[in-house]
């Protein structure tokens, strides 16, 4: 249906309305022609304040020449003009005000049934146009149909600024008898800077609009293809529902809108209520159509358009999304994120660009922000808490400019726990959090994971009670609940609680799977049952000698993978008085963390002339981050810290020339597993030069250590 056809099915539709509403006897059906002003001819009346009664009808006499100029008034006056409409008033949902110059902060419009006096009984309008203390009563202005406000308020001064000629309230139907419209003005136009300064009021117009087209606006002319490493875009689109004048209808039962497609489009939707399209990763690039279409019954063949551009996918975004997904916290740290003790190494951009993972996003720079620089700073230094260990949120902010010069940013933010001083960060206890179960009257395991040793006590430990049982059988499950990988595991026990009994042996076993986990939530007291997967890791018979708090700490010789582990531990005699129990048990992976010379007074040396010398590399000694020496191998290397004079490093030897200004020798210790990196530690030692007055006493000392006491033998 073409635009004629729609205003023509409008009136009709109208028309129907009034007749309806009339035969079931409702007053006021009646609707304005577009364009009609149903204050003319009409009674107005306002206090002597607002106007002189002369210029009243100027209002609505529907020439533009003629102006109601107010008079002058205080600031935040109100100026309140009322309109009759009369008998069987029509219906009406809009108000415009033309002006020919401003002293005003707001416009309302009221409307009401009957009329009132100063004293606020109801009481008949005014018969004629003129003054009149007539009024609405007083709770009617506290629920205005309309509000316009002026922010900053509109003051109409020569060589000032230009305002809008008319101002349009637009609200649902009314069909009220009277009408209020109210004007506030800004400042004092009694005297001052603004003496004399009015509102001109041209022309107010009451009038029905009905929807006769829409207008469809989107916050963007266009939106480029999500990369593949980016989220969905959305661009947000907005629709009015206009009458034939153009004004806005804000009437709810014609101002609902539905969005939709003109066309199906892969990988775009739009949302039917809001507005909201959305662009995914499989989108094309062209043209997407969007169309807004009047909800009103009877209006529905009413809609607007807009033509939304889909463009390829800008390169800057791709390379700047490609960064971020690069960015892990791998690049930062050689740490868990979990546990970080050691200060951060933040990825910075070169004069090409950012490198991450052996490749360079060109134009890609990056900057930091630390949500606790008393923990980290912004440059990533760490500062371990004294107490507790710390959350810090730690984000990148990527930037690239794409070829229209935006600059386009990402962020991505890091959660990082920052340990205590003084507690393990690289060496995780994988067991501490999580929880254990074994049959019902055998004690409590989980108490063996909680983290707290509690030497001498039971109330942190898997304590068996008093029983006959032979041996009895825990399950324990990783913190993770997944199959961690490991090397090291420390168990402390209670091996005598009575004095009369000790336990007799224990064993753990690690396994991949195991079928009877009760799960976080579940019934701790099921029975222990063996997995798949099985690791034996120690089995420890007690000694009468052993101490009450033993500790068992075994370093596998290689590195071992398990989810779950069993704890099996077997009393000794009267067996009806064996109340041991097990403390804690920790499993870790325990990686180099520090290197050192086997033998601290390891040296070397080197000629001031003639031959180079030559040693074997020095023994080493690594360290886990508990202090104990590390035993599993580790891929390694050895290489020199830095270029030194005359000191070269190959097949396993140091070679020294003569003469060499060095006085240490710095070599570079790099160990590693599949994972990261998990030490690079210089470890120097010393380099002495011998010259020839060395070796000219050295063979002084040889003489005198041999000839003088063979002559005096001789004597």
């Amino acid at each position: 249906m073409n635009s004629e056809g729609n205003v023509k099915m409008k009136r009709l539709v109208s028309v129907m309305l009034c007749l309806i509403l009339a035969a079931y006897g409702f007053p006021g059906v009646a609707a304005a022609e577009e364009g009609e002003n149903l204050l003319a001819g009409k009674v107005i009346w306002s206090t002597a304040a607002a106007a002189a009664a002369g210029d009243l009808p100027k209002l609505t006499d529907g020439d533009a020449a003629t102006v109601l100029v107010t008079p002058n008034a205080a600031q935040s006056a109100l100026l309140r003009y009322f309109f009759d409409l009369g008998d069987n008033a029509p219906r009406y949902n809009k108000l415009r005000l033309r002006f020919d110059a401003y002293n005003a902060m707001s416009i309302k419009v009221y409307t009401s049934a009957q009329v009132y006096t100063a004293v606020n009984a109801v009481t008949s309008p005014p018969a004629a146009t003129g003054t009149s203390s007539v009024k609405f009563l007083n709770a009617t202005y506290s629920a205005p149909a309309a509000t316009v406000n002026f922010i900053p308020e509109y003051i109409t001064m020569p060589g000032g600024e230009a305002y809008p000629a008319a101002q349009l309230l637009s609200f649902d139907a009314k069909s009220d008898r009277y009408l209020c419209v109210e004007i506030k003005t800004a400042y004092s136009s009694l005297a001052g800077e603004y003496a004399d300064v009015n509102n001109a009021i041209a022309e107010v117009i009451l009038g029905y609009g009905v929807p006769a087209s829409v207008e469809v606006t989107a916050a963007a002319e266009e939106v480029s293809v999500p990369s593949a490493l980016a989220g969905d875009k959305t661009l947000a689109l907005s629709a009015r529902v206009l009458d034939a004048e153009g004004d806005e209808i804000a009437e709810a039962a014609f101002s609902g809108k539905t969005y939709g497609l003109a066309e199906e489009y892969q990988g775009g939707s739009i949302d039917p209520r809001t507005g909201v399209l959305t662009v995914g990763k499989t989108a094309s690039a062209g043209n997407v159509t969007v169309i807004a279409s009047c909800d009103a019954e009877g209006y529905t063949e009413i809609y607007g358009s807009k033509t939304i551009a889909i463009l390829p996918i800008d390169n800057a975004e791709q390379t700047l999304a490609e960064a971020a997904n690069a960015l892990t916290f791998d690049a930062l740290s050689p740490q868990r994120i979990t546990s970080v003790g050691r200060n951060l190494t933040l990825p910075e951009a070169g004069a090409e660009g950012l490198t991450l993972g052996g490749r360079t996003y060109a134009g890609v720079s990056v900057t930091w922000h630390s949500g606790n620089t008393a923990v980290i700073s912004h440059s990533g230094a760490v500062t371990r808490p004294a107490a507790g260990n710390t959350e810090v949120p730690f984000t990148a902010t990527l930037a690239k400019d794409n070829a229209e010069g935006q600059t386009l940013t990402h962020e991505k933010t890091f959660v990082i726990t920052v340990v205590q001083a003084g507690a393990p960060a690289d060496m995780v206890n994988l067991m501490k959090g999580s929880y254990g179960w074994t049959t019902s009257g055998w004690g409590a395991p989980s108490l063996a994971v909680d983290g707290a040793i509690g030497y001498g006590g039971t109330a942190s430990a898997w304590m068996l009670g008093r029983h006959s049982i032979g041996t009895i059988n825990a399950g324990f499950v990783t913190k993770s609940r997944q199959v961690e990988k490991y090397n090291k595991v420390v168990l402390y026990l209670r091996t005598r609680h009575e004095p009369s009994s000790k336990m007799a042996a224990v064993a753990v076993t690690g396994y991949e799977t195991m079928p009877n986990d009760p799960g976080p939530a579940g019934d701790k007291t099921v029975n222990f049952a063996a997995g798949s997967g099985m690791t034996q890791i120690l089995s420890y018979g007690i000694s009468p000698t052993d101490p009450d708090d033993l500790v068992l700490s075994v370093t596998l010789p290689e590195t071992k993978h398990s989810a779950y582990f069993g704890i099996a531990v077997t009393n000794g005699a009267p067996a009806n008085q064996n109340n041991c129990g097990v403390y804690e048990l920790e499993v870790y992976y325990a990686a180099p963390y520090s290197v050192a010379l086997t033998d601290p007074e390891a040296s070397l040396y080197a000629h001031e002339s003639g031959e180079p010398t030559q040693f074997d590399l020095p023994d080493l000694t690594v360290y886990d981050e508990l202090g104990d020496v590390l035993t599993v191998p580790f891929e390694h290397s050895v290489t020199l810290a830095r270029a030194h004079g005359g000191v070269t490093l190959q097949d396993g030897k140091i070679n020294i020339a003569a003469g060499t200004a060095e006085r240490s020798v710095d070599l570079l210790y790099t160990s590693w597993d599949e994972d990261r990196t998990w030490v690079e530690e210089t470890v120097s030692i010393p380099l002495s030069v011998y010259t020839q007055d060395y070796y000219d006493a050295v063979a002084a000392g040889e003489y005198t250590d041999g000839v003088i006491p063979e002559k005096l033998e001789e004597n």
